[in-house]
């Protein structure tokens, strides 16, 4: 580092103090663009909320498990091909 003719000293600048992210950008805004982020950064602290306190609001508990219901082979309907008639109309189906 080079020090400039007829200065003693050298000032290095204090670091600037960290402040909230954003809040730069929150003063740097005016109007409805800054509306527009005010909402945005509510909906976002809203959504936190909801997530860090979700197993405390009313309803949001793991539900029961469903029981389920087994079908067996022999009621179980096999798929038929496209156009293909029902077993029971192709049995009396005649040619004559």
């Amino acid at each position: 580092m080079t020090i400039a003719a007829g200065v003693e000293e050298v000032f290095v600048g204090q670091p600037k103090t960290r402040a909230f992210p954003g809040v730069a950008l929150l003063r740097s805004t005016h109007g409805l663009q800054r509306l527009t982020l005010v909402v945005g950064l509510i909906l976002v602290a809203g959504f936190i909320l909801v997530a860090l306190f979700a197993p405390l609001l009313p309803g949001t508990a793991s539900p029961k498990p469903v029981p389920t219901v087994s079908i067996s082979s022999a009621n179980r309907r096999r798929p038929r091909s496209i156009g293909s008639a029902p077993r029971s109309a192709a049995r009396t189906c005649t040619r004559g």
